[in-house]
């Protein structure tokens, strides 16, 4: 659904007032009272930049936050319960431009903008249940053994990303010490992965005004000793989910980067991600890295689409596997489908980049009739990249 960005985040503090009693009552549509700052000392709504916000110079409205919640609480609690959000969206998701589609349903915006500035300054009505929340006090807990517990700790240490280096070597002793050592080497390996980008990153910020210096390939130290834990975790257990699909993404990326064009290559690489999904067939990476490995060979393979579909329907919050069906669309000719799949992302009100550098490559994919994106200068993977931080910098006034 391509909710705009004040819906997005209008209604996700609409939904923080909500309180729960202890009898299971529960109340919904409090005064965002947190917000009341915002709404108080700074400037009028500015209806038309924050129906259209992010536009192209993605310029901070002042209070920004209050006036969503407060746009959001005015039209669900006006007597249409937000019937005219549903219309609205309907026709963004037709392709109408923000604009034109809010004066469809809204009307005169500066009435409703006035009307938006009386309803934050009046009085605030909200909901009471009119019966109680269904609840279970029924919790059941377990201990874990010691050696998972520590896997566990080891692998949220890893996705949280603080001190790699360190935790990279606290896997290695682990490993050593004979305890669940495939999970350990797979989780070693992504670590590395994950260093490895890391450099990369920083040498594309070191040298992005030097046009005489080509992109760093991933083949550093990081990337070899990644491979290395990969084999290690896939020599104790050849099935193993994630030392698969590790191994499978080094040998793909390499054969990428590289330009190879042996079929036969990328057969094997691709077989890591087929072992990984006969493994878990539930696992939505697994599926995702097998198709996306036809599209980085440049050819069209069976069960493509029928993966990247399945990926994205198991985890449609995912930003890659979102981005990976809209090309995947756009190879099959569907590219308005495609472009409305990613208007979510290009709505987004902190990382709207990814997703619209995606809809330009499905317009120049359309333009010159080519089957697959340009995507020789990123790869859309899970670990954040420099678009979340340089919008950091964008959001100035």
């Amino acid at each position: 659904m391509p909710a705009p960005a004040w819906l997005i985040e209008g209604f996700a503090e609409f939904l923080a007032t909500v309180e729960f009693g202890e009898d299971g009552s529960w109340t919904y549509g409090k005064p965002a009272s947190h917000r009341g700052a915002e709404l108080r000392y700074f400037d009028d709504a500015q209806i038309e930049r924050l129906l259209s916000w992010p536009d192209g110079e993605r310029r901070l409205i002042a209070g920004f936050y209050g006036w969503s919640w407060g746009l959001t609480h005015m039209l669900y609690t006006a007597p249409d319960r937000g019937a005219r959000i549903s219309a609205y969206i309907e026709r963004l998701s037709a392709g109408e431009k923000p604009l034109p589609a809010a004066r469809a349903v809204f009307g005169d915006l500066r009435q409703l903008e006035r009307q938006l500035e009386r309803h934050v300054r009046g009085d605030i009505e909200y909901g009471v249940s009119s019966e109680t929340f269904p609840w279970s006090q029924d919790v059941a807990l377990s201990t874990l053994p010691v050696a998972e517990g520590r896997m566990l700790e080891l692998h949220l240490r890893r996705m949280g990303g603080h001190k790699l280096e360190d935790t990279r070597d606290d896997l290695a002793a682990f490993a050593q010490a004979g305890a669940l050592s495939a999970d350990a080497y797979a989780e070693m390996a992504m670590a590395e992965m994950w260093l490895e980008e890391r450099e990369r990153e920083k040498y594309k910020e070191e040298h992005e005004d030097d046009d005489a210096v080509e992109d760093k390939e991933m083949g550093g130290p990081y990337f070899v000793a990644a491979e290395a834990a990969a084999d290690r975790a896939l020599a104790l257990d050849a099935s193993h989910l994630r030392a698969n699909i590790v191994k499978g993404r080094i040998l793909s990326h390499r054969l990428y980067e590289d330009g190879n064009t042996d079929g036969e290559a990328w057969a094997q690489a691709r077989r890591h991600f087929q072992i990984a999904n006969r493994t878990d067939p539930t696992n939505a990476e697994a599926l995702y890295r097998f198709a996306r490995s036809y599209a980085r060979e440049g050819r069209e393979g069976p069960m493509m689409h029928d993966a990247y579909l399945a990926a994205f329907k198991r985890a449609p919050q995912t930003r890659a596997f979102r981005i990976g069906l809209a090309y995947d669309l756009a190879r099959l000719g569907r590219h308005d489908d495609g472009i409305a799949l990613l208007q979510m992302l290009a709505n987004d009100p902190h990382f709207p980049k990814p997703g619209r550098r995606a809809i330009e490559r499905i317009e120049a994919m359309r333009e010159s009739g080519t089957k697959f994106p340009d995507l020789s200068d990123i790869d859309e993977d899970f670990e954040p990249d420099d678009d979340e931080d340089d919008d950091k910098d964008d959001d100035k006034e």
